[in-house]
């Protein structure tokens, strides 16, 4: 997801394998994946040249209760965190200082989220810092093991869409934009784009879209209320399937998309599977 990113910067991404890693593990993967994205984005995010590294290991092996101690860290060269700002890191919307939001843009919620995240895993974020040396965030959680260590090759199933799908993306990210129609072009379908709710309401009254990929928070008119207005104005025997896209995995960001009119809701970072899975749904034949 990241390797594009760490190129354009002229920086390494390396992710290192520890040995006996679980094949499976039981836990939430959608808090999992956004942990690891908001500490990959602003690895990389505060490194102007060196590595960004994310090593895996799990520890303390327990055949008791089938479980391991996983710990994921990502290490980078960037810029560091002053010694006196280190116990502020975590807050909500805290900065380093006032030129690094200047520079590179404020880390906003992520961080707190990260750790909020970790923790209702049963888990936690801690981290070392040095300015001018780089960071290391190190997540540390218990997770049971599901199937031993060996690794098991098996064949997965990659369900294909109706080729002829019409599909509106509404991303105001370029790069979750751009990522987002590599998966769908791979797959056979050109998807059209717009990059806030107003365009995404305009396109899907001029044209009728049979999915729709709505990122939750935009600018201006956000994906809830474009969605409202679709489904207000929209009429039809079969109107649009609108699919959220959000990386909040929180309860209450679900229940705000389905009371808005959406249909479904996958997450950042996309899957592959999960973005095939919707139009799959649509490109069946009805019961």
């Amino acid at each position: 997801l990241y390797q594009q990113e760490a190129d354009k910067k002229g920086i390494t991404l390396r992710f290192i394998s520890g040995p006996k890693l679980p094949e499976v593990i039981n836990t939430d993967p959608a808090r999992l994946r956004q942990i690891l994205v908001n500490l990959l984005s602003n690895a990389i995010k505060f490194t102007h040249e060196g590595t960004v590294t994310l090593e895996v290991s799990a520890t303390d092996h327990s055949e008791r209760d089938s479980s391991v101690q996983l710990q994921v860290v990502v290490t980078d060269t960037g810029i560091g965190i002053p010694l006196h700002l280190h116990e502020r890191i975590f807050k909500p919307f805290s900065q380093a200082d006032a030129s690094s939001t200047r520079q590179y843009g404020g880390t906003g919620l992520g961080l707190a989220i990260s750790q909020r995240l970790a923790r209702a895993l049963a888990g936690d974020i801690t981290f070392t810092s040095q300015p001018g040396k780089g960071s290391s965030f190190v997540l540390s959680m218990r997770v049971p093991v599901v199937g031993g260590f060996k690794n098991v090759s098996g064949k997965r199933s990659d369900p294909r869409p109706d080729l002829f799908l019409r599909v509106l993306v509404a991303e105001d990210h370029p790069h979750n934009r751009e990522l987002i129609t590599r998966i769908l072009t791979a797959h056979g379908i050109r998807p059209d784009l717009v990059d806030n709710g107003f365009d995404a309401v305009a396109a899907a009254l001029a044209k009728p879209y049979d999915v729709i990929f709505m990122d939750v928070r935009m600018p201006g008119t956000d994906g809830l209320e474009a969605t409202r207005q679709i489904r207000s104005r929209i009429t039809g025997h079969r109107p649009p399937r609108i699919v959220a896209v959000t990386a909040n995995a929180f309860d209450e960001e679900k229940r705000k998309c389905f009371e808005a009119g959406m249909d479904s809701i996958v997450l950042k970072p996309f899957v592959v599977a999960e973005l095939l899975r919707e139009l799959q749904i649509v490109s069946a034949p009805p019961v």
